[in-house]
């Protein structure tokens, strides 16, 4: 091995997501931890896009332009590679998954690949979606390392995507601790007006269930706002939403925050609707400022995170490090959560909780297990006959 190890964070872009965050914030720190051992860390996109989070002044990022097409993004990166000479390449979300592995035997790579969520409702419906699943299916096992965000998540790409548990490893996402995700410009900043609210946050997409939570403020007795930050499609269709259940002065969409720990800071609750998850960071983030939660108990990620989970003697709500936990997709038990989560003489209790549980969610935790999985990838693969390239 060269003296200097040449390590490439890539993903599909920089846009506003949990993946684009946690690549953001990894990158860099993966470089200042690695230092004393000759670790060059480069960032790679694949798309050029709307950038909103940006990685520190002088750090090199590569952006292919792929614009989306596989078949771009295979031709650019493939010839990215012949010239960067990596020794790991360390991927974000399955289109950047599935390229790592595929052309890591050309380049002579460790593939370690990071899966956020359920490919089962992450890649889609209909032809195209059943062609993605096959196309994890046939190349996540072959990936040197394969890391999840949550354990449930790991049992299931072992049980239904055939990678081997021995190349398995979950490694928590880190939330706003030792460092801050950098803004780019333009992007929304915060307009409280001394209003009390509650506050979600997450791209306006079905799988967060904002629909559901727009649903259950309406039958809530908490007499606030419900801030939503994030950005996506369903934009329109949560306004109409809103303005149908006659709650439209109540309900604010700022769009895409970088750092939602200033409206964390200040709300009532922080609440979780969603239908789906892996590791909602926006959860811990909640967590870690002494924001009392209401999470939907939706599969993956939720209940893993908030431990200690006791049944209430109030119907279907659970008490949780934090705050309460409801059923999924539940209108009715999120409408009793708020209320129970906004006025609960508990609060002070669950924000204690709340930041004792984050603690443990820190960025050194999580640069560190992405090194360790980094260097064992390498080390297995120089091992193996003929190299990496076998």
């Amino acid at each position: 091995m060269s003296q200097s190890i040449r390590i490439a964070v890539l993903i599909n872009s920089l846009g506003g997501g949990g993946a684009e965050r946690v690549a953001s914030l990894l990158a860099p720190e993966l470089a200042r931890r690695q230092q004393p051992k000759g670790w060059l860390v480069s960032f790679v996109t694949l798309d050029s896009c709307e950038e909103c989070y940006r990685l520190p002044d002088g750090f090199e990022v590569v952006r292919l332009k792929a614009d989306g097409s596989y078949w771009d993004s295979l031709r650019r990166l493939r010839s990215h590679l012949r010239t960067g000479r990596y020794d790991a390449v360390l991927s974000f979300l399955p289109r950047a998954n599935c390229l790592n592995v595929l052309l890591k035997g050309m380049s002579g790579h460790a593939a370690v690949i990071s899966e956020r969520g359920d490919p089962n409702r992450l890649l889609g419906s209909g032809v195209g979606g059943w062609m993605k699943r096959l196309l994890v299916r046939l190349l996540y096992p072959r990936a040197d390392s394969v890391v999840v965000v949550a354990q449930a998540l790991g049992r299931r790409l072992q049980s239904e995507y055939g990678v081997p548990v021995e190349r398995l490893s979950t490694i928590y996402n880190p939330v706003y601790t030792e460092q801050r995700s950098v803004p780019a410009a333009g992007t929304a900043r915060p307009d409280l007006r001394g209003r009390p609210f509650v506050v979600a946050v997450g791209r306006l997409v079905p799988e967060k269930g904002f629909d559901l939570l727009i649903e259950a403020f309406s039958r809530s007795r908490y007499g606030g706002s419900l801030v939503i930050l994030g950005e996506g499609p369903e934009r329109a269709a949560l306004e109409a939403m809103a303005a149908r259940f006659d709650i439209a002065e109540r309900v604010r969409l700022p769009g895409f925050v970088a750092d939602p720990a200033v409206y964390l800071e200040q709300a009532d609750a922080f609440v979780l609707s969603s239908r789906a998850e892996g590791f909602p960071n926006a959860l811990v983030e909640a967590m870690s400022v002494g924001c009392p939660v209401l999470a939907a108990n939706c599969e993956f990620g939720p209940a893993e995170i908030l431990q200690g989970v006791e049944r209430l003697e109030l119907s279907g709500l659970y008490e949780a490090s934090g705050g309460l936990l409801v059923p999924p997709e539940d209108v009715d038990q999120l409408a009793a959560g708020i209320d129970a989560v906004t006025r609960s003489e508990r609060r002070e209790f669950w924000s204690e909780r709340a930041r004792r549980r984050a603690a443990g969610f820190t960025l050194a935790a999580a640069a560190a297990q992405y090194a360790e999985v980094l260097e064992k990838s390498i080390a297995e693969g120089l091992a193996q006959p003929g190299g990496r390239c076998a």
